[in-house]
C-alpha cells in the first residue's frame, strides 16, 4: 500500500520473470510509465521519442522488483531496484524515496512489522509580527512576557521559597 510519489533517475528496467524457475516468488514493486514504454535503441539529442513496436517495449516498466524464497530455516530475500541513485544525497528528500529505501531495509532484515509510511517532521515555521499597532502591541506583551516576565517571576518565586526555608 505504498502509494508516495517516488524518483528514479535513470532507471533501468528489471525482467525477473525467469526467478520463478529457482523457486523465487516475485512482486513487482515499482511499475511506471503504463501509457509509454521503453526505449531500447541510442537516441540523438536531435531525435524526437517514437513508440516502435518492433524494437521498443510497452509499458507499464517494471523497475524494482522483490524476491522471496525458503532456503534452510530462514529464506531468503532479496530487492533489486533499477537505480542506486534514489537513495543518493540528491534524490532522498523527493516525495517518498526515503520512506522506500527504509521499508526495503526493514523487509530485507525481516522486520516486517516495521514497514510503514513515516510521518513528516514539522518544517520550522517563521512568526510574523502583525502591522497593525493592537495585534503588534499583543504580540511583543507575549513576547517579553515569556522572555523576561515568567522567568523573572520564576527565579523570585525560588528565592523566596530558598529564603523561607532557610529562616525555618
Amino acid at each position: 500500500n505504498f502509494m508516495l510519489r517516488t524518483l528514479y533517475p535513470e532507471a533501468r528496467m528489471i525482467d525477473a520473470a525467469d526467478s520463478f524457475e529457482f523457486g523465487w516468488k516475485v512482486s513487482r514493486l515499482v511499475e511506471v510509465a503504463p501509457n509509454g514504454w521503453l526505449e531500447t535503441g541510442k537516441m540523438d539529442a536531435n531525435s524526437k521519442a517514437s513508440f516502435d513496436s518492433k524494437t521498443d517495449i510497452p509499458g507499464p516498466i517494471n523497475i524494482a522488483v522483490a524476491l522471496e524464497r525458503e532456503y534452510g530455516k530462514k529464506g531468503q530475500r532479496v530487492v533489486i531496484v533499477g537505480n542506486g541513485n534514489f537513495l543518493a544525497n540528491t534524490f532522498i528528500g523527493n516525495g517518498g524515496n526515503l520512506d522506500f529505501g527504509i521499508n526495503i531495509v526493514n523487509w530485507l532484515a525481516g522486520d516486517d512489522d516495521l514497514i510503514t509510511i513515516l510521518p513528516k517532521p514539522l518544517k520550522d515555521v517563521n512568526v510574523v509580527i502583525p502591522s497593525d499597532p493592537w495585534n503588534r502591541f499583543l504580540t511583543m506583551l507575549i513576547f517579553f512576557g515569556f522572555r523576561l516576565v515568567l522567568p523573572i517571576v520564576l527565579l523570585v518565586a525560588g528565592v523566596l521559597i530558598w529564603w523561607k526555608r532557610r529562616k525555618a
